[in-house]
């Protein structure tokens, strides 16, 4: 016998690891890092299947990446669909960078390693330690005192968390 729980469970898996319409199992063989992505894709629609290739020559042994949120086919949620988007319907944290879309606050940033960022390439933004904080500007303001103070006060606090965890352990 079937639930409904069971119906439900089936039809959430379908769609989490669909790609829109179609399943295609083997693009679950990929994994999501938008900051290594070595793969590149035709449409799916064209000619009704999907064709993957590497985007230059892989080592043996070399891990195969992809993009969940800045591919081909994902009108364009690139621009709004970020790190908290790919925990919420994947299930994990990205690698840098990490884009945060803070629709409310009109706030879209990306926070790269520095070692991961092509350093001749141009970014509006700043450099923190180890990181660069890239500010999307076309689409959205930079942050003024107010965005600012918000994020400190959210650094803060992800420090007061990350303290009190520590302690449990």
């Amino acid at each position: 016998c079937v639930s409904d729980k069971d119906e439900e469970h089936a039809m959430a898996l379908s769609v989490q690891r669909g790609y829109d319409s179609a399943l295609i199992p083997i693009w679950d063989m990929f994994n999501h890092w938008n900051g290594n992505v070595n793969t590149e894709n035709d449409s799916i629609w064209d000619g009704n299947k999907l064709v993957i290739r590497t985007a230059w020559q892989i080592e043996e042994g070399e891990e195969l990446y992809a993009s969940y949120d800045s591919c081909l086919d994902c009108q364009d949620i690139d621009y709004s669909w970020g790190t908290q988007e790919i925990l919420r319907d994947f299930g994990f944290v990205e690698f840098h960078p990490h884009r945060w879309i803070l629709e409310g606050k009109s706030m879209w940033f990306e926070v790269w390693r520095r070692d991961q960022f092509d350093e001749d390439e141009e970014y509006f933004g700043i450099s923190i330690g180890e990181y660069l904080i890239s500010w999307e500007t076309e689409y959205h303001k930079f942050p003024g005192d107010e965005g600012i103070t918000l994020l400190k006060e959210e650094v803060q606090r992800l420090e007061r968390v990350a303290q009190e965890e520590l302690k449990e352990q």
